[in-house]
């Protein structure tokens, strides 16, 4: 009997350890002990500047999954800010991009292939947090010469229950052919296309060989389950960011439904 009470103890004390173990693995700081990173960059030639403006989440590091989210944020940054011949990878972090993307600045100035000033903002956010998942969102914009400014929406969905490793948007989706039907309809009208009018017919749109399809940015906000077509990915610049939010309840069993 005693030897059995050992034993069962043993047990109990292994299973109270690996609770502990996945415990940790899976603790995120709270909303509260997240902190925003502000930084500003600027450099003038003569009369012609450049300016970089980030603002992006940063955790207190308690946890493996607190680091792991802040490198993956640092080369989100880091990727966005990569404007010359170097790859993000290549940079130590994103203060070392951001001065690179600012040398290239001044050698297109100096050497005479600009006249106008540059400027680059960054934003990023926590958009959704559940129990199990969370995704992050960043929009960037730019203007490096050209016609007009560029503007880029990102979402970045990560599992909370394991390492933070991040969820790819196919596996986001669990029935494709719903979701589209669903995302159809909201398409419709948001850009307020005529009753009977084909999304072909209307002419103002880019398809896939005439057809609908789902953008290459999805993740979770506050409730809804978000679809983001970024500029020039279904339609002209002139339409700018369509934004599609669904209820997440309404999504059983179409998208992953977070735990909370």
């Amino acid at each position: 009997m005693i030897r059995i009470l050992f034993f069962s103890c043993v047990v109990i004390l292994l299973n109270a350890c690996g609770a502990d173990q996945v415990k940790s693995q899976v603790n995120l700081s709270s909303p509260a002990s997240v902190r925003s990173v502000e930084r500003e960059f600027s450099k003038c030639v003569k009369d012609v500047c450049v300016t970089i403006e980030l603002s992006f989440p940063a955790y207190e590091e308690q946890s493996g999954l607190d680091n792991f989210l802040n490198a993956e944020i640092q080369g989100f940054v880091k990727n966005a800010l990569s404007w010359g011949d170097r790859k993000a990878d290549e940079y130590a972090d994103y203060e070392e991009a951001a001065e690179d993307f600012i040398a290239v600045f001044e050698k297109a100035e100096t050497d005479g292939f600009n006249g106008m000033d540059w400027f680059f903002t960054l934003e990023g956010s926590e958009a959704f947090r559940s129990s199990d998942l969370i995704s992050l969102r960043f929009s960037t914009y730019h203007f490096t010469g050209g016609a007009h400014p560029n503007g880029f929406q990102t979402l970045l969905t990560y599992d909370l229950k394991g390492e933070g490793a991040k969820v790819e948007d196919n596996s986001l989706v669990l029935d494709e052919k719903r979701l589209l039907e669903i995302a159809l309809a909201k398409f419709r009208a948001y850009h307020e296309v005529a009753d009977g009018v084909s999304l072909e017919d209307d002419g103002r749109f880019f398809l896939d060989e005439g057809r609908f399809f789902l953008p290459q940015t999805m993740g979770y906000g506050d409730g809804v389950f978000l679809l983001i077509y970024n500029a020039y990915e279904i339609g002209p610049y002139v339409i700018g960011v369509t934004e599609l939010e669904i209820p997440i309840e309404e999504l059983g069993g179409v998208v992953r439904q977070p735990l909370f």
